[in-house]
């Protein structure tokens, strides 16, 4: 496997995570992958999804078609396919979304968003490496999706979908690049939520993103232990592909978090080279307990009785 991209940049916290800092990465190529990444073993899978929203324009987003669309079409076909993709999971919650451009400035403040003819709504691509949601508020987000379920005695796993919300063009520019799990250690990642002693005082998970609950990843001490990081992105995405991506899982058997970031990176092609458009959704699998899992082949036994 050949490295097809220059090094690109991508944001590190630096040593004492009092701020992000660019580091020199090598990107690769996910569909030149012998065997194809999986979210069990990489924290990423590359996967097909028809998800039914036909109108993704400002005009729709202003209006709320497009919200009522993705959540009416787009949130039951992600919910099907986490079933379908996630062995022994048992109930799915998709629970919250986002759109997101490259013509979106960094810092909006400064520039009116009306001059970049998105919604409000719509924001920057996050170049910061990040997992959405942290060990220690993961447990919080179960709590407030699942009042009723113990996250000390469940399985669960917060996953996200992205893909393209531009209907005629594939992603020709800052694509989401996915960190893969087997490259990357628990002692590199910091947990937000538990940085700050302000922070340590949350008990519950208001239902609001915030980018302090987020996990990130430190810069490494050298250029050495920076390279054994594998960064992967799949090239010009169409329509109807996505990415499945762990936030966290709290199993120990499988990948347990995906750090993610998008990449300042323009694919060759037709001039002007159109800007990303994306969507993401985010969604809670749940799995069985013990119990659960020890009536369900209790029941099993007797209906082969029967």
């Amino acid at each position: 496997m050949a490295c097809i991209y220059k090094p690109v940049s991508i944001g590190y916290q630096n040593k004492d995570v009092s701020a992000t800092c660019p580091v020199e990465a090598k990107l690769w190529n996910a569909r030149q992958l012998l065997l194809p990444a999986e979210l069990a073993v990489n924290g990423f899978q590359l996967v097909k999804l028809q998800h039914g929203v036909t109108d993704f324009s400002s005009e729709a987003q202003l209006s709320g078609e497009t919200e009522k669309q993705i959540k009416q079409r787009m949130y039951p076909a992600f919910e099907k396919l986490l079933l379908k993709k996630c062995p022994g999971a048992s109930k799915v919650v998709v629970f919250n979304h986002g759109l997101r451009a490259s013509s979106v400035p960094q810092a909006p403040k400064a520039v009116p968003l009306e001059e970049f003819k998105v919604a409000p709504m719509v924001k920057a691509p996050v170049k910061e490496a990040h997992s959405d949601f942290s060990a220690s508020v993961s447990p919080l987000v179960v709590k407030k999706l699942l009042p009723d379920v113990d996250p000390a005695t469940h399985r669960y796993a917060l996953i996200n979908l992205w893909m393209s919300a531009d209907q005629q063009n594939p992603v020709m520019k800052t694509p989401l690049a996915f960190l893969d799990a087997q490259t990357v250690s628990h002692e590199e990642m910091v947990d937000m939520l538990t940085q700050s002693g302000k922070n340590r005082q949350m008990t519950e998970w208001t239902g609001e993103m915030d980018a302090g609950f987020r996990s990130k990843i430190k810069q490494l001490d050298s250029s050495t232990e920076n390279s054994k990081h594998g960064w992967f992105y799949f090239p010009k995405m169409l329509k109807d592909e996505a990415v499945i991506f762990k936030q966290y899982d709290s199993s120990m058997e499988e990948a347990q978090v995906c750090i993610h970031a998008a990449i300042d990176l323009e694919e060759t092609g037709p001039q002007p080279t159109p800007s990303r458009q994306s969507i993401e959704v985010r969604a809670l699998v749940l799995y069985p307990n013990a119990e659960e899992k020890e009536k369900s082949k209790q029941c099993g036994s007797t209906c082969m009785t029967q």
